[in-house]
């Protein structure tokens, strides 16, 4: 990922993220708002994917 920050624009954000991984409710991403390590948490644990594979979807989303 390219440092890209869920900063001041988290909706825009929240919504790229639930295009990739739709079984994220919206209530487990306010739960993290602004903070990318527990969203990166919170992915892996949801699919079993590591830090670097959710590195890749980003990057093949541009997110």
């Amino acid at each position: 990922m390219s440092n890209k920050q869920p900063d001041s624009n988290w909706e825009e954000f929240k919504s790229k993220i639930k295009k990739i991984w739709q079984d994220l409710s919206d209530e487990e991403l306010n739960e993290f708002e602004g903070d990318k390590d527990k969203t990166y948490e919170q992915i892996g644990k949801k699919y079993g994917l590591s830090r670097e594979e959710i590195d890749k979807r980003m990057d093949e989303y541009d997110i």
